[in-house]
C-alpha cells in the first residue's frame, strides 16, 4: 500500500478506513490508491467540483466515496477543453475573424476572439459543468 495513505481499523465493526485527502473511506483498496491519472486539473474541473459541492452534494459524495471524483473531474476538463478547441476556430471562421484581421487590426481581433471564447464557454458551462 502507498506509504502516504493513513489507515485505521474500527474496533467496533472491523472495517479498515483509509484517509484520502480530508475523507476517511471504508474499504479503500491499494489498487484504487495506486491508480494514477496524470491528466491535469484545470479551470473546468474546478468549476465542476465547486458546482457539485454547492448544488449537488449527494452526487459529489457518491463520486468521493466511490473514489471516482478525480477521474470524473479530469474527464470533464478533457471534454471541455476538446469542445473549446473545436468550437472556437469554427466560430471564428464563421464570424470572419481571420489572421488577416489579426495583422491589420489586432485590438478588434482580440475583442472578437474574447467574445467568441465567452460564447463557447457559456455553451461548455451549460452542457458540461452545471448539469
Amino acid at each position: 500500500m502507498n506509504e502516504n495513505l493513513k489507515t485505521k481499523v474500527n474496533p467496533d465493526n472491523g472495517l479498515t478506513y483509509t484517509q484520502v485527502g480530508e475523507v476517511w473511506l471504508p474499504g479503500y483498496t491499494a489498487e484504487a490508491a495506486e491508480e494514477t491519472d496524470n491528466r491535469p486539473f484545470g479551470k473546468y474541473s474546478r468549476l465542476r467540483k465547486a458546482y457539485l459541492k454547492d448544488y449537488r452534494p449527494s452526487l459529489y459524495l457518491d463520486y468521493l466515496m466511490d473514489g471516482t471524483l478525480d477521474r470524473h473531474l479530469r474527464d470533464v476538463q478533457e471534454q471541455a477543453q476538446k469542445r473549446l478547441d473545436t468550437m472556437l476556430p469554427e466560430m471564428a471562421r464563421r464570424e470572419g475573424v481571420t489572421e488577416e484581421l489579426r495583422r491589420t487590426d489586432p485590438l478588434r481581433w482580440a475583442g472578437l476572439m474574447n467574445n467568441l471564447k465567452a460564447c463557447v464557454e457559456e455553451v461548455i458551462n451549460q452542457e458540461l459543468i452545471y448539469v
